[in-house]
């Protein structure tokens, strides 16, 4: 099409997982670096999550790729099974030859073929993409698997690649043995707006096999604006951009280029969600008139009666109205601009957005309405003496809906703690996922970020605030609140919304918590990479002289990752009680930050270790 135009050997962003032009991103090279130690040390689980289109197939490929002869690989990338499927398509992907015809005969040929090749000296690994869509019954059938061992050592390797629901799937209470026996997680996170520069100029020199720039300044921000940082839709927005310049006969990306291309591509997103919402209005409309004709049934035969149905109603919308003038001193106008403004994260950058259905609102419950003003009437009701601060319970705050807690005012409020003013600027706050969204705020602020999941314990000892996902009592947007404060079992939380303190228990902030937290953290000394696995020479350097500080004065200055520098590190790691690996990874430096008194880190509470 354009290749020959531009100088292309092929196009430079087509949407296919090509292992020749692998990125590796910080978040990239982490998890690369995480999958080679894991397979190296013989670790039984490994879980990889990433969003949609950040390349989670692609690293895999890579990776296989560079395994050695002594590894033998099955790659399931199709996992919608049952589990005797599930079986026989390990064995064929292996392939053993079978004539079992039961799941248990299918295991029997699995686990002497992995006795076979463990006496052999060969390392046998089976790597699942796509894992979000594996059934529970898979899912337990996979955790039977990982039975076979010997006394000494795992028979099988087990990578699993997925969404980041994953995870969540993982993390509930039935599934509980098969998350436990997940030696290793790691998530691929969005490119950064430096990143999306480098990863456009890195395909375009691998297509024309020579350095070149072609995309202006001004024409990447446009790009990462719309894609975000992930690397499908930097693809999606490139190609049509250089198809856009052919068309123009230009041979460089300029600004208006690449505005051009994303209107067509932002046009052509509405059209989606249109016809998104025709069909959805078209099923509600034969839902209706299904509804419609039952009714008429029912009351033909005198199943129901109108009359009282309709007394009803209108008794239901007095007290509705009145309810809502009574309401009407205590409650804030405001939090409803607010909510509209939280609805909106679904808007790409730069282009229009579908309004809202309101006929879908419904009237509120009178007796929540009245519970909820009574409420914010004792709340407000403090000792004026005391000033604005005022505390009261995780679950009571949760319970009100006019109590703003966003993800931006819960990152303004963690900034805060940090002394940063933190702005959040139109590319952050139109981000859709929150992990995308609070790697994008930090960054601009020069922060990192560390996601947990279903881990308050670690959030404990890591001693930072942490951004925590609430659910709340209704509706379907989550509350976000920060945690800063520790004092045995009081746990204190807040919002910049609000200048109410929260107070909640340990038990009752499980209760409440989504399961997902946030953690800013801030990368003084600039270690990069996960060391030793992708990390240069500078980067342990300049660890080694962190260590030599903390008082291990044994150790030598040289860019080699030495067995002193891995005891240090084992050391401090043991100290935390968090995984022994000698690993230097985002929890091992954060854990390194605390150890350094000079540095001004605003902790939880506690003496740190």
């Amino acid at each position: 099409m354009y290749n020959h135009f531009f100088g292309f050997k092929e196009r430079p962003f087509k949407l296919v997982p090509n292992p020749a032009y692998l990125f590796l991103s910080k978040s990239h090279q982490e998890a690369m670096a995480h999958l080679v130690y894991a397979v190296g040390a013989g670790d039984g689980f490994v879980e990889l999550t990433g969003e949609v289109g950040t390349g989670k197939t692609t690293l895999c490929r890579a990776f296989l790729e560079h395994l050695d002869q002594k590894t033998e690989v099955a790659f399931i990338f199709n996992p919608v099974l049952d589990p005797e499927e599930f079986i026989r398509a390990i064995i064929d992907e292996f392939g053993i030859p079978s004539e079992g015809n039961t799941t248990k005969e299918l295991m029997d040929t699995l686990n002497n073929f992995l006795i076979e090749k463990k006496a052999q000296g060969k390392d046998v690994l089976l790597l699942i993409d796509e894992a979000q869509n594996l059934t529970r019954d898979v899912l337990e059938q996979i955790r039977l698997i990982s039975n076979l061992e010997t006394t000494q050592s795992k028979l099988l390797q087990i990578v699993l690649v997925g969404q980041p629901e994953l995870a969540t799937f993982l993390g509930s209470h039935d599934l509980r043995q098969l998350s436990q026996r997940i030696t290793l997680s790691c998530r691929l996170q969005p490119l950064t707006y430096k990143e999306t520069e480098d990863y456009i100029k890195h395909r375009l020199s691998i297509a024309s096999g020579k350095q070149i720039t072609m995309f202006s300044r001004e024409a990447v921000r446009r790009v990462y604006q719309y894609s975000r940082g992930i690397p499908r839709l930097i693809n999606i927005a490139c190609d049509r951009a250089l198809l856009t310049a052919y068309g123009h006969d230009q041979k460089n990306i300029s600004n208006k280029i690449a505005a051009i291309a994303l209107k067509e591509l932002g046009k052509r997103d509405r059209e989606k969600r249109l016809d998104l919402g025709v069909n959805k209005k078209t099923t509600a409309a034969v839902a209706c008139a299904l509804s419609a004709t039952l009714l008429i049934i029912l009351y033909a035969f005198g199943i129901i009666d109108v009359s009282k149905r309709v007394e009803n109603q209108n008794t239901q919308r007095i007290t509705v109205k009145e309810a809502s003038q009574q309401a009407a001193s205590h409650q804030d106008t405001k939090p409803a601009d607010k909510v509209e403004t939280e609805s909106d994260r679904n808007q790409v950058p730069g282009f229009e957005s579908v309004e809202p259905d309101t006929r879908k609102i419904q009237e509120p419950n009178v007796e929540n309405m009245e519970h909820e003003s009574k409420k914010m009437a004792e709340f407000s009701s403090g000792d004026p003496e005391q000033g604005a601060m005022a505390e009261f319970g995780l679950r009571d705050f949760l319970k009100i809906k006019s109590h703003r807690a966003f993800r931006a005012e819960a990152f303004k409020a963690v900034m805060e703690l940090w002394d940063v003013n933190a702005d959040s600027t139109m590319y952050v706050e139109d981000t859709v996922d929150d992990f995308s969204f609070f790697l994008l705020a930090a960054n601009q602020n020069r922060f990192a970020v560390y996601r947990v999941e279903s881990d308050l314990e670690l959030i404990f000892k890591l001693s930072l605030p942490a951004i925590m996902q609430f659910h709340r009592a209704e509706g379907k947007i989550p509350a976000y609140l920060v945690l800063f404060k520790i004092e045995g079992e009081k746990l204190s939380l807040k919002n910049t919304s609000t200048s109410d303190v929260i107070i909640s228990s340990p038990y009752e902030l499980r209760t409440h918590w989504s399961g997902i937290a946030y953690i800013p953290w801030k990368n003084y000394f600039a270690l990069t990479g996960t060391i030793p696995g992708d990390a240069k020479g500078e980067s342990i350097i300049t660890l080694k002289l962190l260590l030599k500080d903390l008082g291990f004065s044994d150790i030598e200055l040289s860019p080699e990752y030495d067995e002193e520098t891995r005891k240090a590190i084992t050391k401090i790691q043991a100290g935390y009680n968090l995984p022994v690996d000698g690993v230097v990874g985002s929890m091992t430096k954060i854990v390194l930050y605390n150890q350094k008194k000079s540095l001004k880190i605003p902790h939880l509470g506690g003496p740190v270790r």
